[in-house]
């Protein structure tokens, strides 16, 4: 998603063997040894013997066991342990193996200079988990390289891994998942705010019986007003509607499609359905264990975004199905850290081309030729007086909301203002969250889909 590359996790492996004082299953690998993992994992290790720290787990991919080499130093309080790391030398902060069974849930959120994001993540998810009665653990994975960060998020987190360097974020979910000890696992930006109520209906969800992957409503604002349309896999169908999104005829065409698209999703959100999916986004997958061994690891060549395509491609391929759950609402401030980093367009497109070639060959790559080489769409809408929507008061029924970051309105978040109301403006955390950006809103009929008004939005 939105962080940076970086290759596969090597950096505090060693796959064979154990150093001093580390605890280790009684029975050689092999018959058995799964058994001897989760036997491990309750027992935990002697933190006063142990001069490494060993991570058994149950086989989230496999039956990995993984040692975390030359973690001597205690950190504060004996909470975490610090250390100078693996065969690079790379330094680690993390928690140790606690003696407990293992937990329903473990969230893994991969933070990349999003410190403060991250924090307000974690206390909602916890919130949540405690209404509904989940155990919880959460692990966070440090991939900005900076210790500040690693230290800031600690305090609230349950383990914090911190690799030294940039996993990208498909390395970082890898990284979290082998730690992981629970039933099911939120892979998970560090940009989230969970609502009341979707913690429970994700886990419901994700064991709801065979190889699946759930996500959420998400929403742009606290006031879950804001609704994001449902995603769309992306490949040479998709790539053809944005080479229409050049003229006006096809812009019109693909808007009117995208709000009923958007106005569908919104009635299964009111009530609260669970509807199949052909594609759910990144920013937060709830997925059962048992999933995540059957399609494998992320592919960590993908260095900004279509991961989480690839890998639901996988698991759609074994048999596994894809669910929107309406009734988890979760709200994602989107791109902070990718907006604030300057290779991001390098990397998506890299990314782009590496799903299209990898998945449909020829055929995606001429589909990417054919977009690069298709006109800039460009917008003629005016700036809003005081970023204040207005269209015809008085009217009996709804007027729907699009706002987009793009000219084509393609993809944009929907907004409902009430019968009779004459004008509609974005919430104040919405308003925070684009600053210093413009942003296209149009106000339409729900009905009919004609324009009611338009124009852009810049917030200082």
């Amino acid at each position: 998603m939105s962080h940076a590359p970086g290759g596969a996790l090597r950096h505090h492996v060693d796959p064979g063997g154990a150093g001093p004082g580390a605890c280790r299953p009684a029975v050689p690998r092999g018959e058995g040894a799964e058994e001897a993992d989760r036997l491990a994992v309750r027992e935990g290790c002697d933190r006063g013997r142990a001069a490494g720290v060993l991570l058994v787990l149950p086989p989230p991919l496999g039956g990995v066991r993984r040692r975390l080499e030359d973690l001597g130093e205690e950190g504060e309080e004996g909470r975490g342990v610090r250390g100078p790391g693996g065969p690079d030398r790379q330094s680690h902060i993390l928690d140790p193996i606690v003696s407990r069974p293992a937990p329903l849930l473990s969230a893994v959120v991969v933070s990349y200079r999003s410190a403060e994001p991250a924090v307000a993540t974690l206390a909602s998810l916890r919130e949540d988990a405690a209404r509904a009665a989940v155990d919880l653990e959460s692990i966070v994975v440090v991939n900005s390289g900076d210790p500040a960060e690693a230290e800031a998020v600690r305090p609230h987190a349950d383990r914090v891994l911190f690799p030294g360097r940039n996993l990208g974020y498909a390395g970082g979910l890898n990284a979290g998942v082998e730690a992981a000890r629970g039933e099911v696992l939120f892979l998970a930006n560090a940009d989230l705010v969970f609502l009341e109520g979707s913690v429970g209906e994700l886990v419901d969800a994700a064991l709801s019986g065979g190889r699946v992957a759930a996500g959420p409503a998400f929403y742009s604002d606290v006031g879950a007003s804001l609704l994001h349309p449902p995603a769309e896999e992306p490949g040479p169908l998709e790539a053809c509607r944005r080479v229409l999104e050049a003229s006006p005829e096809g812009r019109e065409r693909l808007f009117r499609r995208e709000a009923r698209r958007a106005l569908r999703a919104r009635q299964a959100a009111a009530r609260g359905e669970r509807r199949a999916a052909g594609s759910l986004r990144g920013a937060l997958l709830s997925v059962p264990r048992a999933a995540l061994r059957a399609a494998g690891p992320f592919d960590e060549g993908y260095a900004l975004y279509y991961e989480e395509n690839d890998w639901e491609r996988r698991l759609r391929a074994l048999g596994g199905r894809l669910v929107q759950a309406f009734g988890a609402r979760v709200v994602h401030r989107f791109n902070l850290s990718a907006r604030n980093e300057p290779r991001a367009a390098e990397w998506f497109a890299r990314s782009e081309r590496r799903f299209f070639v990898s998945h449909y060959g020829e055929r995606g790559r001429k589909a990417l030729e054919t977009l690069a080489s298709s006109p800039e769409r460009r917008s003629a809408a005016e700036p809003l007086p005081g970023g204040v929507l207005s269209f015809p008061g008085g009217r009996r029924g709804e007027t729907a909301i699009a706002l987009s970051p793009l000219p084509s309105l393609r993809p944009f978040v929907l907004a409902v203002a009430g019968p009779g109301e004459p004008s509609w403006e974005p919430p104040p955390d919405v308003r925070e969250a684009i600053r210093g950006a413009t942003w296209w809103v149009r106000a339409f009929d729900p009905l009919t889909l004609e324009t009611l008004g338009e124009g852009t939005l810049t917030s200082e």
